[in-house]
Order: structure tokens, then C-alpha cells, then sequence
């Protein structure tokens, strides 16, 4: 799951692999809200996600924070 959600981040924000970690919101130039639901919708696309929340997709807004969110989201639908 980690590898295919940074594959995602890399194709978006044109990023090195080992420094996928830190991406977030506030230190990627590139992350707009333009990318960010074009982001959302790779995410939903990628993970077979019926459509993440609006409330959730506000909170998204790092690696770190995406990856939990799809972690927790797995563990729901087992």
C-alpha cells in the first residue's frame, strides 16, 4: 500500500522517492488545490475508495496523513 501511494505522490508533486515522507502541504510548492483533489481522485481511483469524505479530504493534506487514512481505511472494510 505504501509503495503504490508514493508512486501516486511522485507522479503528482515530480518528488524523489526518499523524500516522500516529508511531502506535505506546506513544504510542496506544487500542491495547489488544483493537485490536491487531483490527488484525492488518484487515491480513490488507485485503492478502489467509493469517495473520500469531504471532511477527510480537508485533513489529507501530507504522506504521512494519506497513508494513515488508507491504512484506517482498509482495516474498515475487512
Amino acid at each position: 500500500m505504501r509503495d503504490k501511494l508514493a508512486k501516486i505522490f511522485k507522479k503528482n508533486f515530480n518528488t524523489n522517492l526518499d523524500k516522500i515522507d516529508s511531502i506535505s502541504m506546506k513544504n510542496t510548492e506544487k500542491w495547489d488545490s488544483f493537485t490536491h483533489i487531483n490527488l484525492i481522485l488518484e487515491i480513490e481511483e488507485k485503492f478502489k475508495l467509493k469517495r473520500i469524505k469531504p471532511e477527510n479530504i480537508a485533513k489529507l493534506t501530507s504522506f504521512k496523513k494519506c497513508f494513515e487514512y488508507l491504512n484506517k481505511s482498509s482495516k474498515l472494510q475487512k
